[in-house]
């Protein structure tokens, strides 16, 4: 039979959308990140090392995609289409309910409910809403093993984070660590006043940005050839 929680019954207020880092109870300096789209909790870089990895430690945490109340969905910010769900594509031989990230999720697989810690009550533990019946009930949890086609990059304590039954509550809670990043947010263009650069590989023949290439490099004395991808026309536009 599986261990049961004990949850508290006290309201939680829920955080306001926002962009966190999701720290370990056990374990204070790993933080829920990516890597090649698996999910581990690992240090995040220090200021020797390549900076651009933090934008795999920060989790936009926003409503649930399937609505329910009390739960919310957890949406990567550098790759912004993708959801933390259980792992369905290559997931490790062996393991069940691996945590990744899809470009394509699940609205139950990609939701959460946020319950008090289970270890500790003023912070927060993450219980899956997916349908799938091998998940039911599960909760988010730093493993000790490190799995995956990145676990080389990394020692312990950092470790995989997958689902299990509650049982190591310790390893099951985790602090929201607010962070001053935007989220993603959904754009609105106006069609006048706008202001655009255009990559040269798509400057169409009717491309401003073309004509003053073209008037820029047509424009010289006769014997200078233009530079390739320019072809001078008999009269420039206007």
């Amino acid at each position: 039979m599986a261990a049961v929680a004990t949850i508290s019954s006290q309201a939680l207020e829920l955080p306001v959308p926002g962009v966190y880092r999701l720290a370990a109870l056990g374990h204070p300096g790993l933080f829920v990140r990516h890597c090649d789209f698996q999910a581990f909790a690992t240090p995040p870089p220090n200021a020797t090392e390549d900076q651009t990895q933090l934008g795999d430690f920060q989790l936009f945490m926003r409503p649930a995609l399937n609505n329910v109340e009390s739960a919310v969905s957890i949406q990567v910010l550098n790759y912004a289409d993708h959801f933390l769900v259980p792992t369905r594509q290559n997931p490790d031989p062996g393991v069940i309910g691996r945590l990744g990230v899809d470009t394509t999720p699940d609205i139950d697989d990609a939701s959460w409910l946020v319950v008090p810690g289970l270890a500790d009550p003023t912070l927060i533990s993450l219980q899956t809403l997916s349908a799938n019946p091998k998940f039911s009930g599960m909760y988010m949890t730093l493993a000790s093993s490190l799995t995956g086609s990145c676990a080389g990059q990394f020692a312990p304590p950092a470790g995989d984070v997958y689902l299990s039954e509650a049982g190591d509550l310790v390893a099951q809670t985790w602090q929201m660590v607010p962070i001053d990043t935007p989220p993603p947010v959904n754009i609105t263009v106006q069609a006048t006043n706008l202001t655009h650069s255009i990559n040269p590989r798509f400057m169409g023949c009717h491309s401003d940005v073309r004509i003053d290439a073209l008037r820029q490099q047509c424009g010289r004395e006769a014997g200078t050839l233009p530079p390739p991808g320019i072809s001078c026309p008999s009269q420039l536009p206007h």
